[in-house]
């Protein structure tokens, strides 16, 4: 056993003596004391300049500009601000100021509060220039586009055109719409689409599940153009061969909108024919009871109407139906002039309507139809059924009452076409009933196509009152149109 080194420091067993071992550990505290006291000396520093260590703040990006914040979302369509307003709201805010060097940056601003989240579902569409945006574009109810697109037609009538002007406030967004750009937010003026069923099963030809078309046609509004695409895509013997109106013994035209549900079905049920068309009278709504409005209704074997309609720019309609009306199939050597057969239009219109025996008043009743035809506000009497008023100023109530039923009838429609816009969008008439040829989509009954502009050929004092009279008809014509274009260029 080999023993310790003997040595300075130890005593005669090798170990260290008592004191050596205390200046040892007081050596070891004094080090921690040290060590200690700079970490001290740091965090002092620190107190004294706390962007010591800090990297400085990155420029603030254009939503964040001197503390404001600006949310990205894109300004709300509708009567209460868009257009200007909205252009100025973006011009409020201030530009970005660079601090001078000498002073110290301040310190980051706040992140922005994220966006209130979208409701509907997230889908990709795509633009007319190909490019994939995103969107959250939820349709509302029947209802609620009715009470949006009536709270529009409460305004003056010099503020709802600025609302329905595209380059004005846009109310509807059609400048966006006319060259595909989808909105992203929700839109409550879309009413939902009705079930897809019934058409797929008239494109199908189902023979244990009857099906019809029913277009309400309205004059001047492209009615032959269709009926003449209807003969074209179908069988002759499933259209009626006069004008696409069902007959009778002695009447070529058998009134099909003073008929009952249960009439039509007879018919369908003996004549061969799978499409109708209503002409003169005003549409009657007791024909909705017969478009089903759940998937299990449509599985039943009752008959089943697809509802299709076109409109027109009613200004440009009404012009139209002077030309053919009120000069080339006016017997009279002596041609009325425009201004005077709208207002013996309006006159004969206006007694039709206090008549019990006018149009709409029941079976066998109205035989004065192209007053109708004439009259202010065609497309919402059509769609109102026949109960739109001749003056809207003399009780507002009860026309903005007849506008929000016009509207939820036309929001129940599965097509209405905008008849300029048919020619270079043929699709939605071939999805919902399988049509493939459109190679004549705009003939007219007798004399030549002739594009009517009121605008142009109308003086503007005259077509400023006409615009004032048939406002409600510019305002259903205008929803209609971004009905159709949102339908088409997003996919909904």
């Amino acid at each position: 056993m080999s023993r310790r080194g003997v040595g300075p420091g130890r005593d005669k067993f090798g170990v260290r003596r008592a004191s050596d071992r205390c200046r040892l550990r007081d050596v070891i505290l004094l080090a921690v004391a040290l060590y200690m006291g700079f970490l001290v000396f740091l965090w002092v520093q620190d107190l004294a300049d706390p962007f010591r260590h800090t990297t400085p703040p990155r420029p603030p990006s254009p939503v964040q500009v001197r503390g404001e914040v600006l949310l990205a979302q894109p300004p709300r369509h509708g009567p209460l601000g868009n257009g200007p307003a909205a252009v100025a709201e973006l011009q409020r805010i201030p530009r970005t100021q660079v601090a001078p060097s000498a002073e110290r940056p301040p310190p980051p601003p706040p992140p922005p509060p994220p966006p209130p989240p979208l409701t509907g579902a997230q889908m990709s569409l795509r633009g007319s220039d190909g490019k994939t945006r995103r969107t959250a574009v939820t349709p509302g109810t029947v209802e609620g586009a009715a009470a949006w697109v009536a709270a529009l037609g409460g305004l003056a009538s010099t503020e709802l055109r600025r609302q329905l002007d595209p380059e004005g406030a846009d109310a509807f967004g059609l400048k966006e719409l006319e060259v595909g750009t989808c909105p992203d937010r929700p839109v409550e003026w879309l009413p939902p689409r009705p079930p897809s069923t019934t058409s797929a099963v008239f494109r199908e030809r189902a023979p244990d599940r009857p099906t019809m078309v029913w277009y309400e046609h309205l004059s001047k509004a492209g009615g032959t153009s269709f009926c003449k695409l209807a003969r074209t895509n179908m069988p002759r013997k499933e259209v009626p061969s006069y004008y696409c109106m069902p007959s009778e013994p002695g009447m070529p035209d058998a009134r099909v909108g003073q008929w009952t549900n249960a009439k039509l079905e007879n018919y369908f049920a003996e004549k061969a024919h799978r499409l109708v068309s209503n002409e003169w009278e005003a549409f009657p709504r007791e024909r909705l009871q017969l478009q089903p409005t759940s998937e299990v209704d449509a599985n039943t074997r009752d008959l089943h109407l697809v509802f299709v309609s076109n409109i027109r720019e009613p200004l440009n309609r009404l012009l139209s139906a002077y030309n053919f009306w009120g000069v080339l199939h006016n017997p009279s050597s002596v041609k009325p002039t425009f201004d005077k057969w709208v207002k013996n239009m309006e006159n004969r219109a206006a007694r039709d309507e206090r008549s019990p025996r006018g149009m709409g008043k029941g079976p066998g009743t109205g035989q004065d139809f192209i007053a109708q035809v004439g009259r202010p506000n065609f497309a919402c009497w059509k769609f109102s059924s026949g109960k739109m008023p001749i003056d809207l100023d003399a009780d507002q109530p009860e026309s903005l009452r007849r506008l929000s039923e016009a509207v939820q009838t036309a929001a129940r429609f599965d097509l209405v076409v905008p008849m300029e816009l048919l020619s270079d969008h043929t699709e939605p008439l071939a999805e919902l009933l399988g049509w493939t040829d459109f190679s004549q989509t705009h003939v007219v009954p007798s004399g030549k196509v002739v594009n009517n502009d009121a605008k142009d050929k109308l003086s503007p004092e005259n077509y400023d009152l006409l615009w004032n009279q048939n406002r409600y008809d510019m305002l259903l014509y205008t929803w209609l149109k971004a009905v159709f274009l949102i339908r088409v260029n997003c996919g909904l």
